[in-house]
């Protein structure tokens, strides 16, 4: 027995209706044409469906229970052409984002409230990512969409546009004696202990907090690492070191931190935050969630955002 979506959608009009004429005229067919449909309808499922009397039709038991059931499935199959038309024009579907830890404070946000504003039936999943897995989650298909420290131009397959490039400041102890200072020179803090992020959590950074204090002319001495910005921000004010960090991390600063502006004509404390994605991108919900994520961080960001060769 095979019932086809046609002859359910002409029962469950038919059922609603109560009527061959109405139901007929909403079908946009012959009254005669409906009455054979469901004769034939009848004769597949082999149970009467409904009484015809002179002016009314009546469902029988088995009729209800068949009306219930044809006006589920075609809901359903509405509800499924729905979904596959919104996948097909990027309104639905699933969008997979990484990024750095720093970026969460003052760049995912942003992109989020675009998002639900813009796409609100896209769903998003965010992991926490190092740049360079990032990058490698990217092409391997783990990920849509990086936000990243490292440009990295061995990754020829993807896309990477600079949305933003921010400053690095020294947190030093409240009681430190440069702590009054409104900005120093990193030079001076050649004989400090540095405090630093472990290498497989942000290479980026401690590449750029390296090579900053070697252009200053010196190694930084590193002995202690914290994963989290805010816990080396907590060791910097028992004292235990300074740190370099994004200047985005003053929000996490509190009364036993000074964050000190550096005077150094150095590049390599400039941060810079890249957004990276497949070049050939062939999900439409990856590329509207793409273009949504650079105008608004082109909004927030503006004149700052380029993208690599």
């Amino acid at each position: 027995m095979h019932t086809d979506l046609k002859s359910l959608r002409y029962f469950a009009t038919l059922a609603d209706t109560l009527s061959f004429t109405v139901a007929a005229n909403k079908l946009g067919m012959t009254q005669p044409a409906l009455s054979i449909a469901m004769q034939r309808l009848e004769e597949r499922v082999g149970v009467e469906l409904l009484r015809r009397t002179s002016r009314h039709v009546i469902l029988t038991p088995a009729g209800e229970a068949y009306a219930r059931g044809a006006r589920e499935i075609l809901a359903l199959v509405d509800q499924v052409e729905r979904t596959t038309a919104e996948v097909a024009s990027g309104q639905e579907g699933l969008c997979r984002i990484g990024f750095v830890q720093s970026a969460s404070f003052d760049v995912v946000p942003p992109i989020l409230r675009s998002v639900q504003d813009l796409a609100p039936r896209v769903r998003l999943q965010l992991s926490e990512v190092t740049s360079i897995d990032q990058l490698r989650q990217l092409i391997d298909g783990q990920l849509d969409i990086g936000l990243v420290r490292q440009a990295v131009h061995s990754f020829a397959d993807l896309s990477l546009t600079l949305v933003h490039e921010q400053r690095m400041v020294a947190a030093l102890p409240a009681t430190h004696k440069l702590a009054a200072n409104s900005s120093l020179q990193l030079s001076a803090l050649r004989s400090e202990v540095f405090l630093m992020v472990p290498d497989q959590r942000s290479p980026a950074l401690n590449a750029r907090v390296r090579a900053a204090c070697e252009a200053a002319g010196y190694r930084p001495r590193a002995s202690l690492e914290a994963v989290e910005m805010a816990t080396i921000l907590s060791f910097v004010g028992e004292g235990l070191g300074v740190a370099l960090l994004p200047a985005n991390c003053r929000r996490f600063a509190d009364r036993t931190v000074s964050l000190i502006d550096l005077e150094d004509a150095n590049d390599h404390l400039n941060l810079p935050l890249y957004l990276a994605h497949r070049k050939v991108e062939r999900d439409l919900t990856v590329r509207r969630i793409i273009d949504i994520a650079l105008r608004s961080l082109s909004k927030l960001y503006p004149r700052q955002s380029a993208s690599l060769p």
